[in-house]
């Protein structure tokens, strides 16, 4: 079996993944900026690591730093701010590279930077191998599949209840929501408005419809590369008084993240964001649902399961490991479903209790 690197290893995602690629015996090594944490991390393991000095701020701290390594997970956000160099230099040193991202634009961008050149290389680049869009993608594959990929419109259902955010996801997040969000329709990306089409969704087993807003998700950048799809998009299911509030909200999200206040709204984050409560997390739980619709007949594919984060350390080490035991089903900058059979990579994550099924 071959070597993963954990890039922000002493974050909260990182040392989830780390915690995961000890309990699956992976071999793996931890990298940071932090020696005194990688340190402590390196300690707290039950296996002997190695650690790293990088930053993807710092250039200099990334040339042959994955020597001896076939898969990178990176876990440093806001992914926008720190990710490409990350992949420049994965790229450059012909290794695999996964990240956690839900940074649609960052996304996109990754696709038209390097996409020819994973594919020259035989290297994927899997942005967002984590709950969000990993899992999605894969629901809405599986939903497609019945309708020999083609529909007329696919949506995907986020819901969350009882998780905290890390503070790299909060960073994310506001800068998320502050842009434009893209979705796929009749044959191009088109900019709308986060929270601007209000959605419903009635998840199997429950006799009311939820709400739901259009998010900027991966769904909308990928699907149509290999479905005959004429509309794609995210949403995230909330409450209706908390849908419409958001409808409201981006306006301000936009100015806190403009310009120089950036810098001030991440200070904020960083002074006054508490890490979620690993056992919190343990005790909450999400559904996915995938709806796929072509003429009269509709498809859909729901997962459910518990604890966001647990489930997407776990995502990104079985992306791993299925690298490390054989080629991807395709080469590029791609997703989950694409590099992966969606439904052996969702079984795959059964015994962390992720359940799905087509309906």
């Amino acid at each position: 079996m071959g070597t993963v690197m954990i890039l922000g290893a002493t974050g909260y995602t990182g040392t989830l993944v780390a915690r995961e690629l000890a309990r699956k015996d992976v071999p793996f090594v931890i990298a940071g900026r932090n020696e005194e944490k990688l340190v402590q991390l390196k300690d707290s393991l039950p296996q002997p690591v190695e650690y790293r000095i990088a930053t993807p701020d710092d250039p200099t701290t990334l040339a042959g730093l994955f020597r001896g390594v076939d898969v990178v997970i990176n876990t440093v956000g806001p992914f926008g701010d720190y990710g490409e160099p990350v992949v420049r230099a994965a790229l450059e040193q012909n290794v695999h590279y996964l990240d956690t991202t839900g940074e649609q634009d960052y996304m996109l961008r990754m696709i038209e930077n390097h996409d020819a050149v994973a594919q020259a290389k035989k290297k994927v680049v899997i942005c967002a191998q984590a709950f969000e869009y990993a899992v999605g993608e894969c629901a809405a594959t599986l939903a497609l599949e019945p309708l020999h990929n083609r529909a007329d419109r696919v949506e995907v259902f986020n819901y969350v209840r009882g998780a905290g955010a890390s503070r790299g996801t909060v960073k994310s997040a506001f800068r998320m929501f502050s842009e434009p969000c893209l979705i796929w329709d009749r044959g191009r990306l088109v900019e709308e408005k986060p929270g601007a089409v209000m959605n419903e969704i009635r998840f199997p087993g429950e006799s009311q419809s939820r709400a739901a807003l259009t998010i900027p998700g991966g769904e909308p950048l990928n699907i149509h590369r290999y479905a005959d799809v004429s509309l794609v998009r995210t949403c995230l299911v909330m409450p209706p008084r908390f849908v419409r509030a958001a409808r409201y909200g981006t306006m301000a999200l936009s100015l806190a993240t403009a310009g120089p206040l950036r810098k001030v709204t991440d200070w904020a984050v960083d002074r006054f964001q508490d890490p979620p409560d690993y056992e919190v997390g343990r005790r909450s739980e999400f559904k996915v649902v995938a709806r796929a619709r072509r003429d009269s007949t509709e498809k859909i594919c729901a997962v459910s399961g518990h604890d966001p984060y647990g489930i997407t350390a776990s995502i990104a080490v079985e992306g791993a490991r299925f690298l490390l035991k054989g080629p991807p089903r395709r080469y590029g900058v791609i997703s989950t479903a694409m590099a992966f059979d969606p439904a052996a990579f969702l079984d795959a994550l059964k015994p962390d209790g992720v359940t799905w099924r087509l309906a």
